[in-house]
């Protein structure tokens, strides 16, 4: 089984494409292929998941056939979804790490013991689309932390508060009239 999502990352609200190749050369018989996408958060010492959804792919059932490639487009829920994030901090002598990352496993579920097999798929959740915007700013945008929220991590080695990141996007904001 080869699995491949089709974009780059997703966006809450939108349809999760992905690519399934599957070779079945015994022509086992598949009774279906579960798809569960899973929320992972991590804050300090403490792990948590939640499962934002869980299917069955349409139209696998009781497949038999030697090769199977298809795209499904899987439903993500319109509510707010944190984007995938990673942040480490260390005071004195302790580190504190925050980690929200997600992936989409595929259970392929067949008819008999010990035949069953999963992939894990790991999957990139933002906030925004980058495709509005012109591709140089794209490609800046992802290397780059602007000066003032960048010297406020140098001093203190904290996340800057939401005032100062607000502040800075309304004076980086430009009116369009």
């Amino acid at each position: 089984l080869n699995g491949s999502i089709l974009r780059g990352g997703i966006l809450p609200g939108q349809n999760l494409s992905i690519q399934l190749d599957l070779t079945n050369p015994k022509r086992r018989q598949i009774k279906r292929i579960e798809a569960t996408f899973i929320q992972h958060r991590q804050i300090a010492n403490i792990r948590d998941q939640q499962i934002i959804f869980n299917c069955n792919l349409p139209g696998i059932y009781q497949f038999q056939e030697p090769i199977l490639k298809q795209v499904f487009d899987l439903s993500l829920p319109t509510t707010y979804l944190p984007p995938t994030y990673e942040f480490t901090t260390t005071d004195s002598n302790s580190s504190l790490g925050i980690f929200i990352h997600y992936e989409l496993i595929l259970v392929v579920k067949t008819i008999g013991i010990f035949c069953d097999f999963q992939v894990s798929v790991p999957v990139m959740v933002g906030t925004e689309s980058l495709s509005n915007r012109p591709q140089q700013q794209q490609f800046s945008d992802q290397f780059s932390t602007p000066a003032i929220i960048a010297s406020s991590l140098d001093q203190n080695c904290s996340p800057p508060s939401y005032e100062m990141a607000m502040q800075n996007e309304l004076n980086n904001f430009e009116y369009v009239k």
